[in-house]
């Protein structure tokens, strides 16, 4: 490191704001770093006349504004200024200056100095004013952010606009030039001369320093290239100068991933093509387009053009002659396909040899720069990587239109096209540009007519088009119609330096008093004056402010640059023509504003709170002007500058009003954090430090000059929401607006709700922005009364417009209040308060309630803890028991004794003084030894029901479960201890046989063993006769009479069954292992079943098939959304052991074991006997199959052959259907479960068949022929609940299985987490943001994996299957996205799997509602389907839903077998699989419409074409058309299946936009507003549920 030079200077005491001259010093000295341009690393150190010594950070140049000998403002740039952040002045050394020609005058006793300027002969005079013993110059330095004009930022403007450039001095014009150029400040000034167009403060541009840090970071240096330059060719077209660049890692937006240069050798002139490869044709293919851009560009001259070196060349003809190619050795420059190209046009070529880049280094220069300048405006931008190919064509432009080295006088635009270019067009990639939507990109006419997006550049296929990247719909668009703000970068990483801070700076005062503005305000309309209303939102509203004016006969202007680009705030010459000079002018009534209130969002608060994903505050209490931009993450700097900015804007209008006696109101939401008109702005807590627009230090200045403040509740007027509001209001508007003092919610369901949330805390502050009718009507009413000394109450007379079809919202009956007042209002819910205001207390919290006996199996020991203790910690130490009545088996005992049941709803009589007392329902209950009572001895209770040294919890770790009693001890500082109960060891089956009797035994009965016997005498063939059995069981029922009665085996010896195997043709003896399996019934019923292990199995020699076709799940919701459409009942029928009524095939037969416990059949030797099986029996792989071949046959063969008669659906083959024009009967069937469908006169209300309907006849075919069961009304099957609601509709959920999942997994996750649980409330998703990217993260990790991790994801994958694919679609995408990565679960997957399982946990209860069928529905719209892709740079994912009778039936989101290479590919493949399920519900729809008549089955005529929206233009044109897929030929034809049923009229494929497209919802995640809307359309879902646990944390405003 360099030694630091020493600098001696002397003391001199001042302060910065000064400019003190030293004529002694050496160097220039300024306090702050930040103050300083093109800095660099200092070397000196600064040395005091009293030793001290300071050293220099920065050395760079010093922008001042300095005041001359005239008086006059002049910008000077002071070089070479050293920063020493110790100094207390800035010091100006003249002997710098005096080396570079500044002098030093002395004339008739005054002194005066001379500056010299950057230009020649630019000379400053200054005359330093003394103080004391200083020289002081007269002016102020400027730092970085006060350098911008103020006439120069306005939001947007027209691209061609340049005016606003004319005003800007030497160092602002270089930096914004270079925003657009990003070249040398020599090229810059050489625009001065060389463009038609450049402002005139370009020609001192020389010499400033313009590369910023963005181009130091974008480009490191290099070392200079060594080649020789070339000479120069004689004409256009004579040398062409090619290379390729590439491949690059991001694919641009059109697929490519190289670029060719072309650089034609006589102007420079370059064109860059983007290309998929770097093969011949391609390369052919390019330079036929090269030939065609250069052509057209030289075909605006006519004439021979001069060089500077005298040189002529024709650049005339039609079409450029390309003579002579020059490029790299490589395999597409030499083969034979461009070698047939230079035939062709007649021209020659040459080569540089492989890797000598010095050969060609023209071509290889205009590649380095090319890749720079789009380095430097991808990294300035923060534009997205897959549109370098845009700034490549930008780069080409700033390259072509500026000079260069060979030619510094002209340009190769000039050379080439004889004109000079138009520079001011060319505008900063990736600059804020907003578009003008046409009335086709609109969905409504009140939908924004502006959409914003980024500037691309200059399209130069399109003459005048501008190429914009927007934002929202993440799609380029070339339009004509744009304006631009090059000093705003939407996407930039970082903010830009302070675009805003002219409007916190500028001095409104002198604007609003000058006379000038008065005079270029717009007339008033119709002579009459009128009412601004700023932030209005739609102009067309029918019941607006603007409506409720006209009814006075009041003008009104609205204004919103949402729906009128043009009506911006923040152009100037809008806001003067527009407000401030009709304000000045006096023709404003009154001015209304509704600022935008995103920026103070208490939602923002909140997320600081919770820590989510919500955009952070940018105000507070602390901080009322703005939090430092420090503490906010950089993206979000410039959102807080913007609404400072709207602030200080809004200010200015406002203080205007005040000046000419202007009434306003401003309204915004109420302050959380100040008290107004006597109540809070909210009942809300937690919003006590959050800022408001109305205690900024502005809106406090006009506190202090009469502006008044007050709050109310909007749902006072009207409003479905509390959303407590502030108006500030200043004038006579203020006679009516003060009658919102104290009008506070009244209402029980707003309680403790913060304003701009729903009815379930739900954070909709942008869906409840407007203001409800009667509100407008008050405002219009304040403005008309405003000259009325006592105007009456509003309600009295406020004229009221309501909308068509406006219904008041329905609120909880209000708490006590006064009755409203009188008037044409009085139904309406505004109510004055009473004179002392009113606290609202919440609600009483409730007690906690005992939880229900668990009914899930297999989770004794976790059930009986949860079912026993309450929710608060420690709940045990509730019952402090001395002793407890217990009941013990079934032994009667008085009916005031104190059973396990009751004891979670009592408390221990602290005041009783006897033991064992306890209070319950206002009575006490005596306790006493429950064994006595009981009549049981000690000795006589079964082993393991008595133990006193058993701890209340080792008794549930051991799965001991009270019958109806147990006796507890506490010892003194102990643990309750079990005394005595009756238990059994849980509510878990029995696993096999000793177990089932071990239960048994603890019990005291034989439920099980009867449940055996049962099975065992239904296998027998006579379950009614004992004596049977026992035969049966002894094996000496013979084959054929086991045959006769319809046995399921016989028992034959071993020797025999070697025999019957070789009978056979078994090559071995192989004995299944039978096997029992115990379940308890929905109604508590036990049922043992008996079954054959057929894990040994073997294929083609025990079995051949095993397939069984089931009712598909989509099927059973078609079949209940019919249910519900055509309102038929629903009920369920069991087969009893189905599979036993099922007959093996001739040729079959299995042999098993004697069921374990009943081995009562043995040989002469003494040894047990084995089963030869006659029927089909539970566990054999092929059982199913044998049961529904037999059991399906019957049901379609003719009712005069026996069978039922039904018609067997093609497109299900498990649904089964008969019906005619009066009657009608479907049947789902699932294994051995029955779903039945028939309409309500069918039957009696206890289900009694009616015989002469359809369903009477199936049911006494079905009593004839199968042993069945009616199980009732259908309210489950398969762990879903069906429930049939009182108007009709049919409701499916899973919430028994939802909850247990929860259950499964929860604390599983909890320990699995690497911190804390993330906090998660009822209204968030069941996924992050960031799930995409946290799943691919996860796939590309190669980190091994923890099997338990492994384990864990997968069985929580597997288990929560069964959810999505039923019910649960809202799961359905984040399900999707963990599949993909279950085998390679990272701690991100943890979390998006614990996100899923709070979701859930919140809304275990939603599933599918089906409505009734409703007149006047249009057979159109009986099956429509909607799909989509979300576009990726690997496998994409599909989604689509499917709708038929305006209810989901099928749904699906899944990853594409294949990588898509655009957004079309992905659309088409989504679109072809998603025709496949339409064609299969198509089919069953038109089954399930046909009836017979006259024995023949009638068919409805062919449905029109079912509707299946996309929203891709490029897939539907795709197709239709097949010559449309030039891009789509590598697309393999099964993709193109939609094609084909296009042309067969099947289906259509109409456009539908994606903010409609439902299908949107299974293709990415969705915000949290978005995402609820699309799930309660989908799922039908009536009103969103409230929040768990009393969270109430709602949605960002976005």
């Amino acid at each position: 490191m360099p030694a630091r030079r020493r600098v001696t200077i002397s003391d001199v005491e001042c302060n910065t704001g000064r400019i003190v001259v030293d004529t002694g010093a050496a160097e220039h000295i300024h306090p702050d770093a930040d103050s300083l341009i093109n800095t660099s690393p200092s070397d000196v150190t600064f040395v005091g006349m009293d030793g001290g010594e300071v050293e220099a950070t920065v050395v760079g140049d010093l922008p001042l504004r300095l005041v001359d000998h005239a008086g006059s403002e002049f910008d000077y740039l002071l070089r070479r200024v050293h920063a020493a952040p110790a100094f207390a002045f800035t010091l100006f050394a003249w002997g710098p200056l005096e080396s570079i020609g500044g002098a030093l005058h002395l004339e008739n006793g005054k002194r005066y100095m001379t500056l010299p300027g950057d230009a020649p002969g630019d000379v400053h005079t200054v005359v330093p004013e003394t103080d004391g013993e200083l020289y002081v110059l007269r002016g102020r330095i400027e730092g970085p952010g006060e350098r911008r004009h103020a006439a120069s930022l306005a939001a947007l403007r027209h691209p061609h606009t340049g005016e606003h450039l004319r005003r800007f001095d030497r160092l602002e014009i270089t930096e914004t030039m270079f925003r657009r150029f990003p070249v040398s400040s020599a090229s810059l000034q050489r625009l001065s001369r060389t463009a038609a167009d450049a402002p005139p403060a370009l020609e001192r541009a020389r010499g400033v320093n313009v590369p910023d840090a963005t181009w130091s970071t974008a480009n490191a240096p290099k070392a200079a290239h060594t080649g020789t330059i070339t000479p120069s060719a004689p004409r256009v077209g004579a040398e062409t100068l090619l290379d390729a660049a590439g491949p690059f890692r991001v694919k641009s937006k059109s697929g490519f991933k190289y670029f060719y240069v072309f650089v034609d050798g006589y102007s420079d002139y370059t064109v860059a093509l983007g290309a998929k490869d770097v093969s011949a044709a391609t390369l052919a293919s390019l330079v036929h387009a090269y030939r065609t851009r250069l052509s057209h560009a030289a075909s605006a001259v006519s004439h021979d053009v001069p060089d500077a070196s005298g040189l002529a060349g024709d650049v005339g003809a039609a079409t450029v002659r390309l003579q002579h190619f020059h490029g790299d050795k490589g395999g597409a420059f030499e083969s034979d396909t461009f070698f047939d190209l230079t035939v062709t046009f007649e021209a020659g070529s040459s080569t540089a040899p492989r890797e000598s880049h010095d050969l060609n280094p023209r071509a290889e220069r205009k590649i380095r720069a090319i890749v720079e300048l789009v380095r430097y405006m991808l990294l300035q931008s923060g534009a997205p990587p897959y549109l370098w190919e845009y700034a490549v064509e930008q780069a080409t432009l700033v390259l072509n239109s500026t000079c260069g080295v060979r030619n510094p006088n002209r340009s190769p635009v000039e050379i080439v096209t004889g004109k000079q270019p138009q520079i001011l067009r060319v505008l900063p990639f990736g600059c804020a540009a907003v578009i003008t939507k046409t009335e086709r990109m609109r969905s409504n006419k009140l939908a924004p007519r502006g959409s914003l997006g980024i500037h691309l550049g200059l399209d130069p296929t399109v003459l005048g088009g501008y190429a914009v990247y927007l934002l929202e719909e993440k799609s380029v668009v070339v339009t004509c119609d744009v304006r631009v703000d090059e000093f705003a970068y939407p996407l930039a990483p970082q903010p830009p330096e302070d675009i805003y801070r002219r409007f916190l700076t500028r001095s409104t005062r002198e604007r609003a008093g000058s006379a000038t503005l008065a005079t270029r305000g717009a007339p008033p309309p119709r002579g009459v004056k009128f009412v601004i209303y700023l932030f209005s939102g739609p102009y067309d509203r029918p019941d607006g402010v603007a409506a409720h004016l006209a009814h006075y006969g009041i003008p009104c202007a609205c204004f919103d640059h949402a729906e009128d680009p043009r009506h911006d705030i923040f152009l100037d010459e809008f806001l003067e023509t527009e407000i401030l000079g009709p304000i000045a002018a006096g023709n404003v009534v009154a001015l209304i504003a509704s600022p935008k209130c995103a920026y103070y969002s208490i939602s923002r608060w909140y997320s600081r709170d919770s820590g989510g994903d919500l955009p952070p505050p940018l105000f507070s209490l602390q901080h009322p002007d703005g939090i430092p931009e420090s503490e906010l993450p950089p993206a979000h700097v410039g959102e807080q500058r913007r609404a400072n900015a709207e602030r200080a804007r809004v200010l200015e209008i406002l203080e205007l009003c005040i000046a000419h006696n202007v009434s306003f109101i401003v309204e915004h939401p109420a302050p959380r954090c100040v008290e107004i008109s006597g109540l809070r702005g909210q009942f809300d807590e937690n919003g006590r430090g959050s800022g408001s627009l109305f205690i900024t230090s502005g809106f406090r200045r006009l506190y202090e000059r009469g502006t008044k403040l007050t709050a109310f509740a909007q749902c006072e007027f009207g409003a479905s929401v509390q959303k407590y509001t502030a108006f500030a209001y200043h004038g006579d508007v203020g006679r009516v607006v003060r009658q919102l003092n104290g009008l506070s919610c009244g209402h029980d369901d707003h309680v403790g709700k913060a304003a701009g949330r729903d009815s379930a805390g739900a954070w909709r502050s942008r869906a409840f922005a407007a203001w409800p009718p009667k509100l407008n009507a008050f405002a219009a009413y304040s403005i008309a009364a405003r000259n009325h000394v006592a105007p009456a109450h509003f309600t009295e007379a406020a004229h009221l417009i309501l909308p068509h079809g406006w219904v008041e919202p329905a609120h909880a009956a209000p708490r006590g209040r006064d009755k409203p007042t009188a008037g044409s209002w009085e139904t309406t819910a505004v109510r004055l308060p009473p004179s002392g205001h009113e606290h609202i207390q919440p609600p009483a919290a409730r007690l906690p309630q005992p939880a229900p006996q668990p009914q899930i199996q297999g989770k004794g020991q976790r059930a009986v803890r949860e079912s026993t203790a309450s929710t608060q910690p420690g709940a045990y130490d509730r019952y402090l028991v001395e002793e407890c009545v217990a009941v013990a088996g079934n032994a009667a005992v008085a009916t005031d004794v104190l059973t396990f049941g009751e004891m979670g709803t009592l408390c221990h009589d602290t005041s009783a003084n006897r033991r064992g007392t306890f209070v319950g329902a206002g009575r006490r209950l005596p306790a006493f030894n429950a064994i006595a009572a009981a009549g049981i001895a000690h000795d006589r209770l079964p082993p393991g029901l008595y133990d006193r040294n058993h701890s209340l919890a080792a008794a549930f770790d051991q799965g001991l479960w009270p019958l109806e009693g147990m006796i507890l001890r506490r010892e003194t500082g102990g643990q309750p201890r079990l005394l005595a109960a009756g238990v059994v060891p849980s509510t878990r089956d029995p696993k096999g046989h000793k177990q089932a009797m071990a239960q048994d035994a603890q019990r005291g009965d034989s439920g099980w063993l009867t449940a055996e016997y049962k099975e065992l005498g239904n296998h027998s063939g006579k379950p009614d006769d004992p004596e049977h059995l026992s035969e049966f069981l002894s094996g000496r029922l013979t084959r054929q009479q086991c045959i006769d009665c319809e046995a399921t085996w016989y028992y034959v010896s071993i020797p025999e069954a070697r025999a019957l195997a070789r009978e056979y043709g078994l090559p071995e003896l192989h004995i299944n292992r039978a096997q029992e399996v115990y379940t308890t019934k929905r109604t508590g019923k036990r049922k043992a079943r008996i079954c054959m292990d057929g894990s040994g199995q073997t294929f083609g020699v025990d079995y051949n098939q095993t397939f069984q076709s089931v009712l598909r799940m989509d099927t059973l919701r078609v079949l209940l959304s019919l249910a519900a459409r055509r309102g038929l009942r629903m009920r369920r029928r069991d087969l009893v052991a189905a599979f036993l009524q099922g007959c093996l095939e001739h040729g079959e037969i299995a042999f098993m074991y004697q069921p374990a416990g009943h081995v009562h059949a043995f040989d002469k030797r003494g040894k047990p006997k084995i089963c030869v099986l006659l029927k089909p029996l539970y566990g054999m792989k092929q059982a199913g199959r044998r049961f529904q071949r037999d059991f399906y046959y019957w049901l379609t063969r003719p009712r005069a052959e026996g069978g039922a008669g039904l018609i067997q659906s093609q497109a299900d083959l498990s649904v089964f259907y008969y019906r005619t024009e009066h009657d009608e009967f479907l049947l789902g069937v699932y294994v051995d479960d029955l779903i039945m469908l028939y309409p309500p006169e069918a039957a009696d209300d206890d289900g009694t068949p009616v015989e002469d309907s359809i369903y009477g006849r199936f049911i006494a075919d079905m009593d004839k022929n199968w042993k069945s069961e009616d199980e009732g009304e259908l309210s489950d099957i398969l762990n879903i609940q069906v429930t049939r609601r009182h108007d009709g509709s049919v409701h499916v959920s899973q919430e028994q299985y939802a909850r247990r999942f929860v259950e499964q997994f929860h604390e599983k996750l909890i320990g699995r987490l690497r911190g804390p649980p993330p906090v998660r409330h009822a209204n968030m998703p069941p996924h992050t943001p960031q799930i995409a990217e946290r799943v691919l993260a996860a796939c590309d990790d190669t980190t091994e994996r923890d099997p338990a991790d492994v384990h864990l994801s997968q069985c929580f994958c597997g288990v929560a299957s069964y959810l999505v694919t039923n019910t649960r679609c809202d799961g359905a995408l984040a399900f999707g996205l963990l599949c993909r990565c279950m085998a390679k679960p990272t701690d991100d997957i943890f979390e998006e799997m614990f996100c899923f399982l709070e979701y859930f946990r919140h809304h275990p209860h939603i599933g599918l509602t089906y409505e009734p069928g409703r007149d006047g529905e249009r057979e159109g719209d009986d099956l429509v389907a909607m799909s989509d892709a979300s576009w990726e740079t690997r496998k994409s994912t599909s989604g689509w839903i499917v709708l038929m009778w305006q209810a989901t039936v099928h749904w699906r989101s899944v990853q594409q077998p294949s990588i898509a290479l655009s957004s079309c590919q992905s659309e088409i493949m989504a679109a072809s699989e998603a025709t496949k399920d339409v064609l299969s519900y198509r089919r069953l729809k038109a089954e399930l419409e046909s009836y017979v008549k006259d024995g023949e089955i009638i068919t409805p005529p062919e449905a029109p074409p079912t509707k299946q929206y996309c929203d891709n233009q490029a897939a539907i044109a795709s197709a239709y058309n097949p010559e449309n897929h030039g891009k789509l030929k590598h697309v393999e034809r099964r993709h193109f299946f939609i094609r084909e049923a296009i042309e067969d009229a099947k289906i259509c494929v109409p456009f539908v936009r994606s903010d409609d497209n439902l299908a949107d919802f299974f293709t990415k995640p969705l915000k949290p507003q978005r995402f609820f809307e699309l799930r309660d359309k989908i799922m039908n879902v009536k009103e969103p549920p409230s929040p768990s646990n009393g969270q109430r944390v709602s949605f960002a405003e976005t």
